[in-house]
């Protein structure tokens, strides 16, 4: 028992140290946290600077506009009195990128207000041009109806409705919102693991057959202690891997904070597009408050058991197709029973971060084959004890019992060359094994 233990660590050791050593590895974990903060810096740099000017003329017929639309950065607003055809022809010139017409009609139906331009206008463009047009209609009713600004913004009232979970004899905040983020995040990135690192799994076991490298270290150890040894040896990359990613990110988070604090601070406090500022702290600081009552060190924990546990069980799988394939033309064939399962829990998992409580929900966390991506989405909206540990022992059971299938197929499939092989033939191994 000590000597089998101490082959699978030699096996750990040596997978583990082959892949943290490549380039590729210390690529891959430094360039994609800069890549994530590319993402957030570039989209908000290009924003700034790649926006071109838009001059935008405004025909008014209907006279609740002519004092004319406020200007932003590289958007400007003239308030024209020339026939429409006059317009047109300076739009068709250039001289002008955009026409606004805006024609009489009741305040009560505003119909008939058209933008012109010779090619569809950037979303930021429109979205602004429709805000300000509702925005100044909206002040127009107020006025006909001789109600006094301040009383109608005293009127206006979003009514937020604070979300309590009664747990036991304590009541904490919540918030779906935030449930629905954390699962749905946490339930993406365990099936993006489980792709990535089962074929990294099944890739490892075919390069070393096909270079005839395992017929000697078949002689020196188990097919059952190799195939373990890899299988926790490429986890371990995988997790150091994600810490090195984390430690990263937050250190990167840290610069892009001070990179939009000059953004943030130049919002306006109270008003934004219309937008009540102070409602929409209320909402935030609600969400906050739920955050910091969200038992994050038990999701986390068991974020971490079903990536292990569904790692586990399907990298053996993945292991076992390696070794009973020849060349990537027949793995890819093997590998969509697998895969199908993982692409199934997906749809299951989106369905079970809108119904946790579902009968959906429930026995697709209780399968072994989806239960790692389906369980932690249901998670932070709460799930009884009962079912988390029916949940956990399932994937454990069901972890032995693929590991030990997957052990036969790879025992005999690792020496066998020149042969294609069928799932017929893989049962018939493991009946027989």
């Amino acid at each position: 028992m000590r000597n089998s233990i101490t082959k699978i660590r030699l096996i750990i050791r040596r997978e583990y140290l082959s892949r943290v050593r490549k380039r590729s590895f210390i690529l891959t974990t430094f360039l994609t946290p800069i890549g994530m903060l590319l993402l957030i810096i570039v989209p908000a740099l290009l924003t700034s600077i790649g926006q071109s000017d838009k001059h935008i003329a405004v025909l008014d017929q209907s006279g609740y506009f002519q004092n004319g639309f406020p200007d932003k950065k590289q958007i400007y607003f003239k308030i024209e009195n020339q026939p429409l055809d006059s317009l047109k022809a300076q739009l068709k010139a250039g001289q002008i990128d955009a026409l606004l017409y805006i024609p009489t009609f009741e305040l009560n139906r505003p119909q008939g207000i058209k933008l012109y331009s010779e090619k569809p206008l950037g979303m930021l463009t429109q979205d602004y041009i429709n805000t300000q047009v509702n925005l100044i209609t909206e002040q127009a009713r107020v006025n006909a109806a001789h109600i006094d600004r301040a009383t109608y913004d005293q009127l206006k009232i979003d009514v937020p409705i604070e979300s309590i979970v009664m747990e036991q004899d304590q009541e904490r905040r919540s918030s779906s919102g935030l449930a629905f983020g954390i699962g749905y995040v946490s339930a993406f990135l365990i099936y993006t693991l489980l792709l990535v690192y089962g074929m990294m799994v099944m890739r490892g076991v075919m390069e070393e057959k096909t270079n005839r490298i395992i017929e000697v270290m078949i002689s020196a150890v188990k097919p059952f202690e190799l195939m373990l040894g890899k299988i926790i040896g490429i986890g371990a990359v995988g997790i150091t891997q994600f810490i090195l990613w984390g430690a990263l990110i937050m250190l990167f988070q840290f610069f892009a904070g001070l990179f939009f604090v000059g953004h943030f601070s130049s919002m306006p406090a109270t008003s934004m597009n219309g937008i009540n500022m102070e409602d929409k702290m209320y909402e935030m600081q609600q969400v906050i408050t739920a955050f910091q009552q969200t038992n994050l060190t038990g999701i986390v924990l068991a974020v971490v058991f079903y990536f292990l546990g569904g790692y586990l069980l399907y990298a053996s799988i993945f292991a076992a197709i390696g070794a009973a394939t020849g060349d990537d033309g027949d793995s890819q064939a093997a590998t969509f029973p697998v895969t199908a399962p993982i692409i199934i829990s997906i749809f299951i998992m989106m369905q079970a971060v809108n119904d946790p409580d579902g009968k959906l929900a429930f026995w697709g966390s209780m399968i072994p084959l989806s239960s790692p991506i389906v369980m932690p989405a249901r998670i932070p909206f709460g799930v009884p004890w009962w079912q988390l540990v029916l949940s956990m022992l399932f994937l454990v059971l069901g972890f032995l019992l693929f590991a030990w299938m997957a052990a036969k197929v790879y025992r005999t499939g690792i020496l066998m060359y020149g042969k294609k092989t069928s799932f017929k033939e893989m049962w018939k191994w493991i009946r027989q094994g």
